[in-house]
């Protein structure tokens, strides 16, 4: 009855809580591939052995340890640090396109490419 379908959607609530690291993987992947600017750093600390983050249950331990890869987690940190690297020099030619240049035009695409990527300035 009415008992039985509340502890139903409340054992759903709870199955909804679990984090999958599998499906993070695979998003953050994703969201890599699309160029999102946070993705490299997420995918860098979930490769990192040296990062110390606690599964969240013992079932996915084993999967969160036998995804350890200094290799990738270099790679992705590197990525991360190439991409905010660069925005510096966009928002430099951005500022001189409107102090010395006075090209708004060129300033607007700059700041433009800076808040796609997510930068604040």
């Amino acid at each position: 009855g009415e008992g039985g379908e509340g502890v139903e959607a409340a054992a759903g609530e709870e199955e909804l809580r679990k984090p999958d690291l599998g499906r993070a993987l695979l998003l953050y992947r994703r969201a890599l591939r699309l160029g999102h600017w946070r993705a490299p750093l997420a995918l860098a600390q979930f490769h990192d052995p040296g990062t110390v983050v606690t599964p969240p249950s013992h079932a996915q331990s084993s999967y969160f340890r036998s995804h350890k890869n200094c290799f990738l987690a270099a790679t992705y940190y590197h990525e991360f640090t190439r991409q905010r690297s660069e925005w510096g020099d966009c928002a430099a030619v951005a500022a001189a396109a409107l102090k010395t240049r006075n090209d708004p035009h060129l300033a607007l695409r700059n700041f433009a490419v800076l808040a796609s990527q997510g930068s604040g300035g």
